[in-house]
Parts: structure tokens; C-alpha cells; sequence
């Protein structure tokens, strides 16, 4: 006779968002939302706040207690954290000067190098550049 089998329920690893690097946490739990199919439902669904809400520090919290919907939340984060289209231009012309100085510095790897590279680019396509 066989163990009777019972479904395992799967966990998922919420980012918590602390205040900085709002685009990679953002990236991160727009993922989470799509692997568990809640990003449709963000608007109305209270399993995609709870995600929400399990992802965001204590320090950040008081900033969206008043919102209802993840999608209200995520709305008051995006505007605060990613900045309107003056902060990011701002931001996308402080990474092009970084981007046309950068170099290698001393006692640096290359592997140092190229992560600190990659994640400029990077950052540089979140803010809307198109590097070609």
C-alpha cells in the first residue's frame, strides 16, 4: 500500500524592497507576480497585496498603509522611488557620464570590471537609453 500523497504547497521567495535599488526590486516582484498569475489580477486580488505588502520593509510601509490594491501600492512606490520624467532623465544623464568615465581601477579584476559594467548598462536600460 502506498503513502497517501499530498500536494506540496510551493513558497515563494518575496524580494523585500528596503528603500533602494527600487528598479531591480521592481523587476524582481513583477516576475513573482507573473509566475504565480497575479499580475492581471494586481488591481482587484487580495493574494497579489499580500505578496505585495510581504515584499516591503517596515521602513518603507507607512508610505503605503493607506492603499487597498496592489496596484495602488505599487503606483505610490513607482512614483516616489522611480522618479517622474525629470528624476529620470537626471538619473539616465548622471549613468552617461559614469558610462563615459568609466574605467578600470586599481587592483580591480576584470570580473569586478565587467560586473560593474554590466550592472551600469543595465541600469542604464531601466531608465530608458537604447544601447545599441
Amino acid at each position: 500500500m502506498s503513502a497517501p500523497s499530498t500536494p506540496i504547497q510551493q513558497q515563494s521567495y518575496v524580494p523585500l524592497f528596503e528603500g533602494e535599488n527600487y528598479e531591480f526590486w521592481c523587476v524582481r516582484m513583477k516576475t513573482l507576480f507573473i509566475s504565480l498569475d497575479l499580475w492581471e489580477l494586481q488591481q482587484t486580488d487580495a493574494r497579489a497585496f499580500g505578496k505585495f505588502l510581504q515584499g516591503v520593509s517596515n521602513s518603507i510601509f507607512p508610505r503605503i498603509i493607506g492603499a487597498i490594491k496592489a496596484k495602488e501600492a505599487w503606483y505610490i512606490l513607482h512614483n516616489k522611488f522611480k522618479g517622474r520624467s525629470k528624476v529620470k532623465i537626471s538619473k539616465l544623464q548622471d549613468l552617461k557620464g559614469d558610462f563615459e568615465n568609466i574605467n578600470l581601477k586599481e587592483n580591480e579584476t576584470m570580473q569586478e570590471f565587467s560586473d560593474r559594467f554590466t550592472k551600469l548598462m543595465n541600469q542604464m536600460k531601466i531608465y530608458g537609453d537604447q544601447i545599441e
